[in-house]
């Protein structure tokens, strides 16, 4: 058993004390550090146990970092919250799962998976298990060189939560995610219980909801919630599965922020039947965008280049977080010149950016290739 007593023998008397009080109180943690000892706000993490598993490593309940003190905020569950240092670290109070022998101790495991997040630890991931929960316990320890750490994919990104209700419930909640890979399965997962403290976040508790598979040569999906569900918002997490197994392989989702996190897809290229380059490019949420600009150049900077749209092309969803596709045509173009384009995302708050260059070659006419040996006979 990994679990070791924080609290000195010197202090058994109390400790027994505050044990009668927490198992009333229903409130015991657990805690420990993560190899590599990323900080605050640098990684994630969900949870669950052999109690709430549709099938090995498939989890129909899953609790995340918000679930810990989820009254004071999101990410409470791995910061420096409760442990009265320096030491950044998981926590997690077990006992708010919904489907969890309520008889102590048990010898159901209790899963982790931690996803690295930000620049530095993006595409790490770290796996635990506890395998013996006892209830009585008011605070154990679990210790980095325990946790399993390897790499794979970085953590989705998902559209502005809370999802609200629909005017029309027969639409369903709409939302996208990013940052996923062509042909990978994600599970969906859906709260619909605040944190009880109003501001906005859930209170940490997911249930599965759907599995789908992003279609090739794409890297955004738009997802319709369609299931029954009651009044009131919703809260969304998506996380990499297994194909095979639909065990869980990856770390959930992380919030879009509007102003940094806007653009999908962007693509380019030259349609030969129609004699233009075709520009096409997804946003992934649009809350803070007005609209787009498309600018053309001959070199790979943008200076130099110009604006090729008559007007600005306005944003189709507005102020959601939803994002959609574009599709914009130049034909305005020369053969055997190579272009090079760029995306302007005009904001509400003129925090505006460029993405690109895409460059697409025009090729020369067919009877040029055909005809030139001729010329050197």
């Amino acid at each position: 058993m990994n679990k070791k007593l924080r609290i000195s023998l010197g202090l058994a008397g109390l400790l027994t004390v505050l044990t009668v009080i927490q198992v009333i109180a229903g409130a015991s943690f657990d805690f420990g550090e993560l190899p590599g000892a990323p900080p605050e706000g640098e990684a994630n993490w969900v949870a669950w146990n052999d109690q709430g598993e549709i099938s090995d490593g498939f989890p129909l309940e899953i609790l995340t970092e918000d679930n810990t003190n989820s009254k004071l905020g999101e990410n409470i569950g791995y910061s420096e919250y409760g442990d009265g240092d320096t030491n950044v670290e998981w926590w997690i109070q077990i006992e708010n799962f919904f489907y969890l022998p309520r008889t102590s101790p048990f010898s159901d495991n209790i899963y982790f998976i931690f996803g690295g997040l930000g620049d530095t630890y993006s595409g790490s991931l770290w796996q635990y298990t506890i395998d013996q929960w006892i209830i009585t316990e008011s605070a154990t320890e679990h210790f980095p060189e325990d946790v399993i750490t390897f790499s794979g994919e970085a953590c989705p990104i998902i559209s502005v939560q809370p999802i609200p209700e629909p005017v029309n419930p027969e639409e369903g909640r709409t939302f996208s995610f990013s940052g996923t890979m062509p042909g990978v399965t994600y599970h969906i997962y859906r709260s619909q219980n605040a944190s009880g403290a109003n501001n906005g976040a859930s209170n940490g508790q997911y249930f599965y909801i759907d599995t789908v598979t992003i279609p090739e040569n794409k890297n955004l999906y738009v997802y319709t919630d369609n299931t029954p569900i009651q009044d009131g918002p919703a809260w969304y997490l998506v996380i990499q599965a297994d194909p095979d197994s639909n065990a869980i392989i990856g770390c959930h989702s992380e919030e879009g922020i509007p102003t940094n996190v806007t653009m999908g897809e962007f693509t380019a290229f030259y349609d030969d039947e129609k004699s233009v380059v075709v520009l096409e490019w997804e946003t992934v949420s649009e809350t803070n965008i007005v609209g787009f600009n498309v600018f053309r150049g001959t070199s790979e900077t943008l200076v130099g280049s110009v604006k090729i749209n008559t007007a600005i092309i306005p944003a189709k969803q507005p102020g959601s977080p939803v994002g959609d596709i574009y599709t914009f045509e130049d034909a305005d173009v020369v053969d055997g010149q190579t272009y090079y384009y760029w995306i302007e995302i005009l904001t509400n708050d003129m925090s505006d950016q460029t993405v690109g260059p895409k460059s697409v070659t025009i090729p020369e006419p067919a009877w040029f290739y055909y005809f030139l040996p001729l010329l050197f006979n």
